[in-house]
């Protein structure tokens, strides 16, 4: 009887420790967020606010245009739709499975392939709407200066809040002994990065009119003048996701709207962290842009992979 209680009891503990280190496989790593130290802030009685730099990135692939083009990727998809069915009989037993799967997707892929291609040739934009609808994507993304916007927000919405006593612009070539001959205790230093860029899954997509959304990286830096320790943070904000070519239209409409509301956004979690919250956040790790649901402002210790 007790060898058998003792067997029981091994079984529980080993039960026990699978769960726990099934649990732990399954736990999203986290990030801890505190708000800067206590001497760091002391030093925000009179803020610089310096536009550092701003890094435009664009990773759409080009979609693809009229013509053969669009017709050769309309059958691509079509086959691929049209094997998925004979395919998922692969998850069966080999001898059954793959036995009817195959012939099925192969049959399937060809009946796709037609109506795929005509599908295809329909949906394609020309040669000039695509390389129109590109140059005004890039165009916006690299023309736009967003470090000099976020900074200028920053400082409005400080402002709004009251703190800190003194918050004003700086030229983004002022060096922080110019700063402090002007009477500014610290500066923050703002580094803006703006991405235009698709999930590149394959039956997510369309090759045609690709899915795509902005994101939109801040890092702010505190640099206290007199002390050598810094104190820095980045922020992310993802657009909702649309199509290349709704992103494009009006000037690129969409994409401009998307980037101030980031801006906006983005302005407004800065000063509530360095000179309002007294809360740590713990939150997942962004390991993608994809991890992070649109319209909302995530802190991260790097910078999260672009696309998928």
């Amino acid at each position: 009887m007790s060898c058998q209680k003792d067997r029981l009891r091994s079984a529980i503990a080993l039960t026990v420790s699978l769960s726990t280190l099934l649990a732990c496989a399954h736990e999203e790593p986290q990030s801890t967020f505190p708000p800067p130290p206590a001497e760091v802030r002391e030093s925000l009685t009179a803020v610089a606010v310096v536009p550092a730099s701003c890094e435009a990135k664009y990773e759409i692939p080009t979609p693809v245009k009229g013509g053969g083009s669009g017709a050769a990727s309309g059958a691509t998809q079509g086959a691929l739709w049209g094997a998925t069915p004979g395919l998922a009989f692969c998850a069966i037993p080999p001898h059954i499975g793959c036995g009817l799967g195959a012939p099925a997707a192969i049959a399937g892929a060809i009946v796709g392939a037609i109506p795929g291609a005509i599908v295809g040739v329909a949906k394609a934009h020309s040669a000039e709407e695509v390389t129109a609808a590109e140059t005004t994507l890039r165009q916006i993304i690299t023309e736009t200066s967003a470090d000099e916007i976020l900074a200028d927000r920053i400082i409005v919405k400080a402002r709004e809040t009251g703190m800190p006593e003194r918050i004003e612009p700086a030229d983004k070539t002022a060096t922080p002994e110019d700063l402090a001959k002007q009477g500014f205790t610290s500066a923050l230093w703002v580094t803006v990065d703006v991405c235009a860029f698709s999930e590149k899954a394959l039956f997510a997509d369309d090759p045609i009119d690709p899915s795509v959304r902005m994101a939109t990286g801040a890092q702010v830096r505190i640099e206290t003048f007199g002390q050598p320790d810094t104190w820095s943070r980045k922020w992310f904000y993802r657009g909702e996701d649309t199509s290349f070519f709704d992103l494009a239209a009006k000037d690129g409409q969409r994409l401009r709207e998307d980037i101030d509301t980031a801006l906006t956004a983005i302005a407004a979690k800065v000063v509530n962290d360095i000179f309002i919250s007294n809360a740590t956040e713990t939150l997942p790790t962004l390991r993608t842009y994809a991890d992070l649901p649109s319209g909302i402002v995530r802190p991260n210790y790097y910078t999260p992979g672009l696309g998928k």
